[in-house]
């Protein structure tokens, strides 16, 4: 108990030592940037780690097209009986004949067997097929690319306008609260009412309640963009591009339908 204040003092302080993270400066590009890369949204990487398990089915059914090789190697050290295989008993001239055993002496018997198909249908059209799953998981990643650089350009869009939907709400508030003071002085000199008082407060909750939801509106916006990026919830941002309206020209259905049926890798998929 008596450590007890201590430990917490310290604690404090250590909290207040501790820096916080320097914001993170953000265009749209580097954002859609963040997320695309190595260490971004983990439905880019899932969805690269499908093209590579593809590329690992279609490596396992061609290998029933190559040649088939083993090999094999063993080596003894024996002696021979030749006593025991009827050697023993042949004599040549001279009182010559062979000895009872030989040895020991190492052998070395090395193989290599190759085996080669000449036509297999079955294999041809796994092969055929794990090309065709290569090729789809490609372009269903490039799908998911597409999705998540969506995803993060609509959120980063959405944290933009809280962002610039809070600095007119605040200024509103201050004209708020300097109505209130205007009118609460004007009250005491006895020329307002205590009902034009009560409203100017009311009207000052009200804004203030606004601010809170826009604050936290801000606040949610900016954890979803760093989610969708992959970063530590508690980075602050500093969104630099600005919302202004550039005029497009809009292309013909038809056109539009064509580029749309060609460029798309949803479609592809």
């Amino acid at each position: 108990s008596t450590l007890f204040p201590y430990t917490t003092l310290f604690r404090s302080l250590h909290a207040q030592e501790k820096p916080a993270p320097a914001p993170l400066a953000l265009t749209m590009r580097d954002a859609i940037r963040l997320a695309l890369s190595a260490e971004g949204n983990p439905t880019v990487e899932i969805a690269v780690e499908s093209v590579r398990a593809a590329e690992a089915r279609r490596r396992d059914a061609r290998s029933g097209l190559l040649p088939q090789v083993d090999t094999t190697i063993t080596g003894q050290n024996q002696i021979l009986n030749l006593q025991a295989g009827g050697f023993g008993s042949i004599q040549f001239p001279g009182g010559f004949g062979f000895p009872k055993s030989v040895g020991p002496f190492d052998t070395i018997d090395a193989r290599m067997h190759v085996r080669q198909n000449l036509f297999d249908w079955a294999t041809i059209s796994r092969n055929r097929a794990g090309k065709v799953s290569i090729e789809t998981a490609k372009v269903e990643s490039d799908d998911a690319r597409d999705r998540v650089a969506m995803q993060v350009a609509k959120l980063y869009l959405a944290a933009r306008r809280a962002t610039e939907g809070l600095g007119p709400i605040e200024a509103l508030v201050a004209s708020v609260e300097s109505t209130l003071k205007e009118i609460a002085n004007r009250g005491q000199a006895g020329e307002a009412l205590g009902l034009d008082v009560s409203h100017a407060r009311m009207r000052l909750a009200v804004e203030k309640q606004h601010i809170l939801e826009s604050r936290m509106e801000k606040t949610r916006a900016g954890m979803e963009l760093l989610s969708a990026m992959n970063r530590d919830l508690d980075t602050p941002l500093d969104l630099t591009d600005s919302l202004t309206f550039a005029p497009q020209e809009l292309p013909k259905p038809e056109q539009a339908l064509a580029t749309a049926l060609q460029s798309r890798s949803d479609v592809a998929a």
